[in-house]
């Protein structure tokens, strides 16, 4: 999934983010317009949670894990990223915490395994 974001990160538009940052904005000003936007980034979520269950797939932990929950903090933190990194020139600190989080899907993977085949042996 780090990888996903990575590549999505890549091939964003500034111009693209720029929009979604001001109508995320804007909301505030409109009652009425938070869920249309929230609506409009369904999508997103859907897509991300599709993911998770695709990643989680049959593992054991999948049981314990709010699919829809960590989807949208997922996507909300992805959306803040790609917000943020734009006011950094180099792109060091997203590029530095994708790196990040892909060594500690890396680090992660063997200690799940490690739960999960001590969960299913009780």
């Amino acid at each position: 999934m780090v990888g996903i974001a990575r590549e999505l990160h890549a091939e964003a538009d500034a111009a693209d983010l720029s929009a979604l940052a001001a109508i995320v904005a804007g909301w505030s000003a409109t009652s009425d317009l938070g869920p249309k936007v929230l609506g409009t980034l369904q999508p997103w979520n859907d897509m991300v949670a599709d993911g998770l269950r695709r990643v989680l797939g049959q593992h054991p932990l999948g049981q314990l894990v709010p699919t829809d929950d960590m989807a949208y903090a997922m996507a909300a933190l992805f959306l803040g990223i790609e917000m943020m990194s734009r006011l950094d020139p180099d792109d060091e600190r997203a590029t530095s915490l994708f790196g990040s989080l892909a060594g500690l899907a890396t680090f992660a993977a063997p200690a799940l395994d490690a739960i999960s085949n001590s969960v299913s042996d009780t």
